[in-house]
């Protein structure tokens, strides 16, 4: 059974998103409250269309369990999903990216990662 992802721009699974009726009910709402009138609604950015540099760095052998160089999890992991970091990552993602994610899983991990 595939495990879900969370979407890379902000909260949420990529299977529960917002309709495109109410993401333009959303901007519509966030354009009003800080007085604009106009407003443009771009489309998020997708996994798909991410073009990066392969990693400048090869984790560990002793890490290497724990991490991953995949497009996916170095996007999700950049930034992180405060609405200053969505607005960044929405705008496009930098020329580059994390080179590789770790995944955290036990308090024994961080102590493995920090040595």
């Amino acid at each position: 059974m595939a495990q879900r992802r969370t979407t890379i721009w902000g909260w949420g699974f990529e299977d529960e998103q917002p309709t495109p009726e109410q993401k333009r009910s959303i901007a519509k709402g966030i354009a009003e409250s800080v007085g604009a009138a106009d407003f443009t609604l771009d489309p998020e950015p997708r996994v798909e269309d991410i073009a990066l540099r392969p990693p400048r760095i090869t984790p560990p052998a002793s890490l290497a369990g724990l991490c991953s160089t995949d497009t996916y999890d170095r996007a999700a992991h950049t930034y992180g999903k405060a609405l200053p970091d969505v607005v960044r990552a929405v705008a496009g993602p930098p020329p580059q990216l994390s080179s590789l994610a770790v995944r955290i899983t036990l308090k024994v991990t961080i102590v493995v990662v920090k040595d």
